[in-house]
């Protein structure tokens, strides 16, 4: 009987020794492991975002919504009820817009929906609307390819498209009516 016993201790323990291996080895498993990125998008609701330069601030905006795609590339601004940048630490270029959105890793920008953009200097403020407009930042490039209207103390200037080279400083509009003091 004792050698029975001793068998049966010596199984006993290598049982015990093997369970304490596998439950370590499972506890360990995921321990180096780097987590996939997230599948979903990124929501914020209600957003608001400020950008300093130095002591003051250089841009700022209040948002319904601010969608990010799971790999960070694409961020969109939807309902932007209010968003300027500041010169100075003084507003110069307030923005309303339904929807913005950002290409993180190329720069581009488009903006769509009901566009207003204000200038805020004094004495002259002028106003310009329309519903896209698009920046390409490879080609320093700013299209407005919709019907555009800007209005500047009283007078009013339909333009058809506007395409702005920043980098040649060209513009080029079509379909230009009415007057204005720019």
């Amino acid at each position: 009987m004792n050698a029975r016993a001793s068998t049966k201790r010596l199984v006993s323990a290598a049982v015990l020794a093997a369970a304490a291996i596998i439950a370590v080895v499972i506890y360990r498993a995921g321990l180096n492991e780097i987590l996939p990125p997230p599948t979903g998008s990124t929501v914020l609701e209600q957003a608001i975002g400020i950008g300093t330069h130095g002591t003051q601030n250089a841009w700022h905006f209040r948002a319904k919504r601010i969608v990010t795609s799971a790999d960070g590339s694409l961020t969109t601004l939807e309902g932007v009820e209010s968003a300027a940048l500041y010169k100075s630490g003084k507003a110069y270029l307030e923005l309303h817009a339904d929807r913005v959105t950002i290409n993180t890793r190329t720069r581009d920008l488009t903006v769509n929906g009901h566009i207003q953009l204000r200038s805020a200097n004094e004495p002259i403020v002028r106003t310009l609307q329309t519903d896209v407009i698009t920046w390409n930042n490879a080609l320093q490039l700013l299209s407005i390819p919709s019907a555009t209207t800007l209005t500047s103390q009283g007078d009013r200037l339909t333009i058809g498209n506007v395409q702005w080279n920043v980098a040649t400083g060209q513009i080029t509009a079509n379909k230009i009516d009415g007057t204005a003091k720019l």
